[in-house]
């Protein structure tokens, strides 16, 4: 009998980022006092790092502030034909100094309303991805 599910496939980094660069929202896991949490975010790649907006007192604007290692994690899926790719980043999410903020608050475009000023970055300790299929 054979075996005709895709094949997974590991990612190398310039793949992840590529495929990071080509979706609008992605998750952020961390340990909260509340436990794990994993907040969606509209986000954009910059020069190597994932920037995305937030509210000033909310949860990931607080932790920005602090500086906390974090998971980040985007993906697309095709479940029709049974594709697609994940791609997850660890590293540290710090808040980003006011006058970088200034030039990266117009490159990302939250879906939700509301003020979100404060501008969160992740630096990547590690990237990695996966597909599944030709996605």
């Amino acid at each position: 009998m054979s075996d005709d599910r895709p094949d997974l496939t590991v990612l190398d980094e310039g793949e992840c980022w590529r495929l990071l660069d080509s979706v609008a929202v992605g998750r952020v896991a961390m340990e909260a006092t509340e436990g794990l949490v994993v907040v969606p975010v509209n986000f954009v790649v910059d020069s190597g790092e994932v920037v995305f907006r937030t509210t000033e007192g909310g949860l990931l604007g607080r932790a920005a502030d602090w500086g906390r290692p974090v998971a980040f994690q985007a993906d697309s899926f095709d479940e029709k034909l049974r594709t697609g790719w994940s791609v997850l980043v660890r590293g540290d999410l710090r808040r980003v100094p006011e006058d970088q903020a200034a030039v990266l608050v117009e490159l990302v475009a939250p879906w939700a309303s509301g003020e979100r000023n404060v501008v969160g970055r992740v630096t990547p300790s590690m990237v990695s991805g996966r597909r599944i299929g030709d996605a």
